[in-house]
């Protein structure tokens, strides 16, 4: 998410102010449960049969609910388009190169969109520790100082 405010966290839990990561508004001690984003050459595999790392987040039922619905929407379009374009090309005997640049070319529209119109909180976690990207830069700020975590990038309008 290039247009969020990344927090990076070397803790074994993330403590969240009790605010929606979504809305903003107090969640009045409600929570999600949201799996981190597939991370790696394999990480679509472990993404896939639930291995990626979990986080229980502030949120409201239905932002929570909606949030976890974009991010397994999003994940699932992209191994369904990519897989549809790989099996397209096979069918239609087109070369490796070509077939790998075909799907690069289809990918970037999805890759695009997920830029321009990023999600308000996801996560990965690889190698102990948490990158947390937010789209609200001062609920970014906040984890950080709870969390002794460090900013990478701000977005810019910030």
């Amino acid at each position: 998410m290039p247009f969020s405010t990344d927090v990076i966290v070397r803790n074994e839990e993330v403590v969240f102010p009790d605010k929606c990561v979504v809305c903003g508004q107090n969640a009045e001690g409600e929570c999600v449960k949201l799996r981190g984003n597939p991370v790696g050459f394999f990480g679509f595999f472990t993404w896939i049969i639930g291995r990626t790392e979990k986080l229980n987040v502030p949120a409201h039922l239905r932002c929570g609910s909606n949030l976890s619905g974009a991010l397994l929407i999003r994940n699932v379009s992209g191994i369904v388009l990519a897989t549809v374009v790989m099996i397209s090309a096979l069918v239609l005997g087109i070369s490796k190169w070509q077939t790998v640049g075909l799907v690069v070319a289809v990918m970037a529209v999805p890759i695009f969109w997920q830029m321009m119109r990023a999600q308000p909180f996801e996560f990965t976690f690889q190698l102990g520790e948490f990158n947390l990207m937010f789209s609200d830069s001062d609920y970014a700020k906040e984890v950080a100082l709870m969390n002794d975590g460090e900013l990478e990038a701000e977005n810019s309008d910030s």
